[in-house]
């Protein structure tokens, strides 16, 4: 039995026993606060008494490509304290194995930053376990730009609240609607390949195995499709991939309000098909389950890979690592489609309110004020200038009233690159408002532009769920479930694709799911989502 298999076994059974953070309805109460009036309120900064407030969150991959080992000794981090008056201390673990490791030693920060839906059971359970409490009656009163500015859009406030219509947390990453940076990863190809052979863009599956097997056979490619292994996993996830056989996604989805999982229905047969042959005939990577991506990087560099699945902000990395620019062109590529010149079902598209750096304060947050404060202060005039745009002065500068990117972060002297410079001199990765003359400046290339254009070229909308909040009452049972069958799930599709499972065995896989619980999930996910509705 591997590691993953045994961690996953056991963080199931402590999440279930309820041993996480203090163990739900034994977990103590919370310090002594002002009381929550739900009130407006009005917050002068930088706010009095010097507070000190803990964050844990898992650690920005990019922060090390600026110099930076830790957010605590970030500019960014460094000038919201200075601005603020709020010494904030960043707790940073590894991935999120280690986060939720941490989190069961009851050892908790004051703000718990992760991912929406990274705790087992969502929300509900968090709340069940000690590790967020209710926020409603304090955000009018303690962070009132914030409570402002989700009050501004229906949009907003409908995605945030959970299915009582309470807030649990202090939500995520804002896009504005029409936004196309909110489509920034996808398929990428070597336009200079399709050139040589004088294909156009791939449209289908059948085009796009085509494109690789030439670029195999006629241009020397080794491995032709070539992706980091959790970029990878997003193709599918993300419907760049599965859109080709009618299946918009593989995980949750809905049609006409009905809740679906794409692995639990018959076209992911399909799906895993057409990957299994790709990796039988040399097309995909033989380690697609552990890739890397610096190597998948160099791999489209060298001209052995012509596809790659990868970020926006990654076109500009390879391009600028390119020997000859002249000579390398990243393209990006429409999701596949069912056939040429209809349009993709899904692509990967972040939400309005995206589930990423989500805040939550534990029962135990010792200081629930103070805490909403410095977040909130990312939501006014000034905090929104330096979560996007870093120090006036040493990243960008004022002109005709707006922040204009200066050489340090676009042509930085040292070779900093874009992300990393924002990463570590701004905010990005908190729970902002992207400002959209930061993104048009943030991607400066032309193919990164045309790769967010086409791949916001999909019906992503007409099947995305918007809010994947459980209702609490289903918060322990979804968590025993959706970790299992989730588990199973992404095993499967490894075994799949190389041949380990073979195909002929798709009935027992699904009969398998079934006798796991996946019908009773998707009951959860139905209700769940059938109050988000109403």
């Amino acid at each position: 039995m591997s590691k993953k298999i045994i961690f996953l076994l056991v963080l199931t059974a402590l999440v279930a026993a309820g041993l996480f953070a203090g163990g739900g309805s034994q977990a103590a109460p919370a310090p002594a606060v002002p009381a929550p009036t739900g009130a407006p309120g009005v917050v002068n900064y930088p706010v009095t008494g010097n507070p000190k407030i803990t964050i844990s969150r898992v650690t920005d991959s990019d922060i090390p490509t600026a110099g930076f080992s830790s957010y605590n000794d970030t500019p960014g981090v460094k000038e919201l304290i200075k601005q603020t008056g709020i010494n904030v201390e960043f707790i940073e673990l590894v991935d999120q194995n280690a986060y939720l490791l941490y989190l069961a030693g009851g050892n908790l920060p004051d703000i718990i930053m992760a991912g929406k839906t990274f705790y087992p059971g969502g929300t509900s359970k968090m709340v069940e376990d000690g590790l967020a409490q209710d926020l409603t009656n304090y955000l009018p009163t303690y962070a009132p730009d914030y409570w402002k500015f989700i009050n501004s859009d229906p949009q907003y406030y409908k995605v945030i609240r959970e299915p009582d219509g309470k807030h649990y947390a202090f939500a995520g990453y804002f896009l504005q609607p029409g936004n196309i940076y909110g489509s920034w990863i996808g398929l990428v190809a070597r336009k200079e390949f399709l050139d040589k052979l004088g294909m156009a863009a791939p449209e289908t599956a059948s085009d796009l195995y085509t494109y690789l097997k030439r670029s195999k056979d006629e241009l020397g490619c080794d491995v032709p499709f070539m992706s980091a292994a959790y970029r990878l996993a997003m193709a599918y996830t993300g419907g760049a991939l599965t859109s080709a056989f009618g299946l918009p996604k593989t995980d949750t989805y809905q049609i006409d309000g009905k809740v679906h999982y794409g692995a639990y229905e018959p076209a992911y047969r399909d799906v895993m098909t057409y990957m299994n042959k790709l990796y039988t005939d040399g097309l995909l990577d033989k380690n697609f389950a552990v890739t890397d991506e610096p190597t998948a990087h160099a791999s489209v560099l060298n001209g052995q890979t012509s596809l790659i699945f990868t970020a926006t902000s990654r076109i500009q990395n390879m391009t600028m690592a390119a020997p000859d620019q002249s000579k390398f062109t990243l393209l990006g590529l429409k999701a596949l489609s069912t056939a040429k010149g209809v349009r993709p079902m899904y692509n990967y598209a972040d939400d309005l309110v995206t589930f990423s750096y989500w805040c939550f304060f534990p029962q135990k947050s010792r200081d629930v004020v103070n805490g909403l404060k410095l977040l909130n202060y990312l939501h006014t005039e000034k905090g929104n200038l330096l979560a996007n745009f870093g120090e006036d002065g040493v990243t960008y500068t004022m002109q005709n009233g707006n922040p204009v990117f200066n050489d340090f972060t676009l042509n930085n002297p040292k070779g900093l690159p874009i992300d990393g410079v924002l990463r570590s001199y701004g905010l990005l990765n908190f729970p902002i408002t992207q400002d959209p003359r930061m993104s048009r400046q943030r991607f400066p290339l032309q193919q990164q532009i045309q790769a967010m254009e086409v791949w916001a070229d999909a019906d992503t909308a007409k099947y995305k769920i918007p809010n994947n909040s459980i209702i609490a009452d289903n918060a322990s049972e979804y968590a025993s479930l959706s970790t299992d069958i989730n588990t199973y799930i992404n095993e499967s599709q490894a075994q799949f694709i190389s041949g380990a499972l073979p195909l002929s065995r798709f009935d027992d896989y699904i009969a398998t799911l079934k006798k796991m619980g996946m019908d009773r999930m998707l009951q959860i996910l139905q209700a769940s989502y059938d109050v988000y509705n109403k």
